[in-house]
């Protein structure tokens, strides 16, 4: 290593997060102080600033509902502003007071409303302008508080945006793409760079004039404006994060319980985090550098030995990574041995891994070039056995996995003992969550993965859908007739809905659009009812009490109704004080439902009042008598979807209006004869006819496995063989549109019905 550049120590360890640390940016004041801002999927954002003799102390942003997953620093040219975004999909900007003692303000100044699905990125140029990337596929530029310009053009996600200059942007997309756009003339890229295998995930800008991009592929690729572009390093695991340092140094995080600190080619030094998931690293002004990880805490590493923690936190920290709990997956083809003497010769290459066997216990060691030692790093899981067994709602089991889902979603639990049949215990995780049958394969194999190298006795593995044996490509079987093959994912029968809301943000928001709206007023006796409404949705003590919003949505500016239409939303699936028939006129009223398109409107309030009266409809069939009261309101309900408002409906909006038509396809599934199925038919029809282009894969699965549902279906019958010829040539046209697992299996379920 070179004498110019000493190795990354730690510097300290901020611990307050109760989940995911995803996002990370830094401050330096014009005093020299230090500030950096974090945000986390336990739902909120952290400012930190350091005191005279290093401490850190946070001051927490109670971000506006769902997990934070993007933040930065702004200069307007006269205050500074942290900005948090994430999975309400809103910008909020909340000033910060940067005297003698730093305050940040305890609500936004700034809600800015735009994109329609998850913001994942923000990034800033100076003070001229910030940028948000999103999963609804667009990059958006805010000056002055305003949206002046909407880069759109991806077909997936937007996981990063970097600002280039005052004009140039670039991009970077689960669909494998770099893109570089002009802000003056955004309707076409400037340029675009392929050679991705997975999706790009960040973007850093190298003092050269050159950028780098990584991803999911685990390659760091460097990139000229010109268009050129070469692969520069490689890691065996996703790329979540990149960082420029100082001296020509790049870091990067992913998947690995590492940072990597990169010199051109040439892996430096690998930092070693007691986390499976390190989401984030940034570089600090003073040379450090800090990360974000899957603990919920933040780590610092600095090159100063004067910033180094002490030797007892050193200790500390390094008791955590050698203690860390890895799994067989995640040391496949690493090199193992049980001579003791293997840790007295020297690794050939920074980071290199070792596996030590001694007995039953095998320990993980990373070859470290600064100090010439083998550096252990965690403990392999071995086969559970019986003593080692973790209880798990009152039950033993050999394993308890942490599952992401996805990415929007908090990690579910699931249980699973080496004796039992896979497809047993995947399908128990799916029932017990609430989830589709069709992730029942993707949990098979993620059981298969993480507990390879256990024998069991063997068995002949049934699917508990079914209850017929899993098709084995290539099995014998005996000769004779068989039953038709079973269908894989059809016909689902649970209830779909949308119950995630951060009440104490939506009942801040209520209070402060009416102290700063005359139009909007709340007496006493509201602001008693509203706070009433609240205890009862947080302790979920029917009735709930939903009087209060029925009055103001009906008395209230159309554009000031959003947070009471949440709470609606929330309360739909709950026994209410009022009967489910009047929460659905308040949320069709509340919304303008008639004039959502009419000539004048806000599209922008338009979409998310729209998308929240349909999550009201779809919130109606989890109430206690929510099926019974939804098949009395269904000539309605179908009646009024016939002509969905497709001009203002975002993202959201579509995956609300296909849950409707799920929702009732389960009732169509429930009865021997279903009077309204000719319209339930009507709207998948509907649904199913829109452009590739124009809706999103989950609107359109729902929408299949509604269509799927009433061809199983008894009233099915009544419909003619056009019908079904028709039905299904709309389903399967969806194959070739969209190249997801989980469409293909569902249109094969229907290609295969009757």
């Amino acid at each position: 290593m070179s004498s110019s550049a000493p190795p990354y120590a730690l510097a300290a360890c901020l611990a307050g997060h109760t989940s995911d640390v995803r996002a990370l940016d830094a401050y330096t004041l014009s005093d020299g102080r230090l500030v950096l801002l974090s945000g986390s999927r336990d739902q909120t954002a952290r400012l930190w600033t350091a005191d005279a003799d290093g401490a850190f102390h946070a001051q927490v942003l109670e971000h506006g509902s769902g997990f934070v997953n993007a933040v930065a620093f702004f200069h307007d040219g006269t205050a500074l502003y942290a900005l948090t975004a994430g999975q309400d999909a809103v910008v909020y900007a909340y000033e910060v007071h940067t005297g003698a003692e730093m305050l940040v303000a305890p609500t936004p100044r700034y809600s800015l409303v735009g994109h329609a699905s998850n913001v994942c990125s923000l990034r800033a140029f100076g003070s001229a302008y910030f940028a948000s990337s999103s999963w609804d596929g667009t990059v958006r530029i805010w000056t002055q508080w305003e949206c002046t310009a909407t880069l759109a053009g991806h077909t997936q996600s937007v996981w990063s945006v970097l600002p280039v200059d005052a004009d140039r942007v670039l991009s970077a997309s689960a669909d494998k793409s770099v893109r570089l756009w002009s802000i003056a003339s955004p309707t076409e890229p400037v340029a675009q760079w392929d050679g991705a295998t997975q999706a790009v995930r960040d973007l850093a800008l190298l003092p050269d004039g050159t950028f780098v991009s990584a991803g999911n592929d685990g390659h760091l690729r460097s990139h000229s404006f010109d268009g050129a572009h070469t692969t520069v390093a490689t890691v065996p695991a996703f790329v979540y994060s990149l960082a420029v340092l100082p001296m020509h140094r790049l870091a990067s995080s992913g998947e690995d319980r590492c940072v990597h600190v990169w010199h051109g080619p040439s892996l430096e030094q690998v930092l070693a985090v007691p986390a499976l998931s390190v989401w984030c690293v940034h570089a600090l002004p003073n040379g450090d550098l800090v990360c974000g990880a899957s603990d919920g805490c933040l780590y610092l590493f600095t090159r100063d030995e004067q910033r180094r923690a002490s030797a007892e936190q050193m200790a500390t920290y390094a008791q955590h990574v050698q203690t860390q709990s890895l799994s067989a997956g995640e040391v496949q083809g690493v090199r193992s041995t049980d001579a003791r003497d293997a840790l007295q010769t020297p690794g050939a290459t920074e980071g290199e891994a070792l596996l030590l066997r001694q007995g039953s216990r095998t320990e993980r060691y990373q070859w470290s070039t600064h100090t010439r030692t083998w550096q252990p790093t965690g403990l392999v899981s071995e086969s559970a056995a019986p003593s080692q067994k973790t209880t798990w709602r009152g039950k033993e089991y050999d394993y308890v996995f942490d599952v992401d889902i996805a990415d929007g979603a908090p990690p579910l639990k699931l249980g699973y003992n080496v004796s039992e049949n896979p497809y047993v215990a995947a399908s128990r995780f799916l029932e017990e969550n609430d989830l589709p049958a069709s992730f029942l394969d993707q949990v098979v194999r993620f059981l298969e993965k993480n507990t390879e190298g256990v024998t069991v006795s063997p068995h002949v593995a049934a699917d508990p859908y079914t209850g017929e044996a899993r098709y084995v490509p290539g099995a014998a079987s005996a000769p004779g007739d068989r039953a038709p093959a079973p269908l894989s994912v059809l016909p689902q029968k649970v209830y779909q809905s949308f119950t995630h809301i951060q009440l104490s943000a939506a009942h801040a928001k209520i209070l402060e659009v009416s102290s700063k709206d005359s139009a909007a007023p709340l007496s006493a006796e509201d602001k008693q009812a509203l706070q009433a409404l609240i205890t009862s949705l947080e302790t979920r003590a029917e009735p709930i009490p939903v009087d209060v919003l029925g009055r103001l949505l009906r008395t209230w500016p159309v554009t000031l109704r959003f947070p009471l239409l949440d709470l609606l939303r929330a309360a739909a699936c709950y026994t209410c004080t009022q009967p489910y028939a009047m929460l659905v006129s308040d949320a069709l009223i509340g919304a303008d439902w008639d004039a959502l398109d009419a000539v004048g409107v806000d599209r922008k309030v338009a979409a998310t009042n729209s998308m929240l009266a349909l999550r009201t409809l779809a919130n109606g069939f989890s109430a206690p008598a929510g099926p019974t009261t939804m098949d009395e309101l269904a000539l309605e309900a179908l009646a009024t979807l016939q002509s969905p408002p497709w001009p203002v409906l975002n993202r959201h909006g579509h995956t609300a209006l296909a849950t409707v038509a799920y929702n009732y396809s389960i009732r169509a599934l429930e009865h021997t004869s279903y009077e309204h199925v000719g319209l339930l038919l009507q709207l998948i029809m509907e649904i199913l006819s829109q452009p590739p282009t124009a809706i999103e894969s989950e609107c359109v699965y729902r929408a299949l496995l509604a269509l799927g549902n009433l061809l199983c279906a008894p009233c099915s019958a009544s419909f003619t063989p056009a019908q079904r010829d028709q039905a299904r040539d709309r389903a399967l046209a969806w194959r070739q549109s969209i190249a997801e697992p989980r469409i293909e299996t569902v249109c094969a379920d229907i290609a295969a019905l009757p």
